[in-house]
């Protein structure tokens, strides 16, 4: 996505097909969050219902498709570079004719290579951009593609249309510029938004580990899901704390770097919090569980991390 426009335009679709109870799109870390009915909708319905709109979706869990996108990009903007590049050292010679008289066989020579290096420039560089512009159009919406298409179509076909006249007032630099331009600030973003995601990934990855229910004398595993307050787990060196809850027996080293930030360990024992993600070093725990789901440290942390991105 491009903007915080296309993450709402894909949410106003899929809120509006059949079967879609509710939602989320999230900009900042390119992802989407969706209830649906499985006998109405399918994940495969859904990813061509995203695609409909020039987008590429897949599920969370698979970011091979993301992997590709990220070379197709960086592909077009490798080649937009370097025809811009050759483009402004042309246009400068001929922009030099307003100053100096140039004649006719002069322009035409500097003038056509500008149009053909251009062509592939705006085209190819610019092809993702004016297909998301064009399905934002058929559903009705605008957004910085359409923009962006409209400036740098609008300076290429006017510069066509004078370079058949002979004049010196082209723009294909201008076009092609705004194209490449457009793919670096994508590139380096799309960067920084990946590294968001994986981030996400991975706090998801902690919240849907599994908790070891101690009831009755007798121990065994449940989903986190299941596990309510006032429930006893327990905790063992090497496996991270399920829920945020508080120790009542045992003592043992903590790694919650990942949580807190904290470069060493820190020592827990009777009657400490401990929080969810949480990485027991050494020592076995016993812990009575406090705030479970969204209402955890690990659901909170997600929570803010998805909320500037919504």
């Amino acid at each position: 996505m491009w903007c915080t426009a296309c993450s709402w335009l894909i949410e106003e679709v899929l809120r509006r097909t059949h079967g879609i109870l509710d939602a989320r799109v999230f900009f900042l870390s390119d992802l989407a969050r969706i209830k649906y009915l499985p006998h109405l909708a399918n994940p495969r319905d859904i990813q061509s219902r995203i695609a409909d709109l020039g987008y590429r979706a897949s599920e969370a869990s698979n970011r091979s498709a993301g992997s590709g996108e990220m070379k197709d990009l960086l592909l077009r903007l490798g080649i937009s570079s370097i025809l811009a590049m050759n483009i402004m050292m042309i246009s400068f010679v001929l922009y030099g004719g307003f100053f100096e008289e140039l004649g006719e066989g002069a322009v035409a020579y500097l003038s056509y290579p500008l149009w053909a290096l251009a062509t592939p420039s705006v085209f190819y560089g610019g092809y993702p951009i004016f297909k998301r512009a064009y399905q934002g159009l058929r559903h009705g919406s605008c957004t910085m593609d359409s923009l962006i298409s409209v400036g740098a179509l609008s300076a290429y076909f006017y510069s066509t249309v004078q370079m058949t006249r002979g004049s010196l007032h082209l723009y294909f630099d201008t076009a092609s510029m705004l194209i490449t331009l457009v793919l670096l600030g994508r590139f380096i973003e799309k960067r920084a938004r990946s590294k968001v995601a994986a981030g996400i990934d991975e706090l998801y990855r902690l919240a849907g580990a599994k908790a070891r229910l101690w009831l009755n004398g007798r121990e065994r595993w449940v989903s986190t899901e299941s596990v309510k307050a006032g429930d006893e787990l327990l905790v063992s060196t090497g496996e991270r704390v399920p829920v945020d809850g508080r120790i009542i027996s045992g003592r043992a080293g903590m790694d919650e770097s990942f949580l807190t930030g904290e470069s060493r360990p820190v020592r827990k024992s009777v009657e400490d919090e401990v929080l969810a993600g949480g990485l027991v070093l050494d020592g076995d725990l016993r812990i009575r569980a406090e705030r479970m789901g969204p209402e955890s440290s690990l659901g909170r942390m997600i929570s803010l991390m998805e909320r500037p991105s919504g």
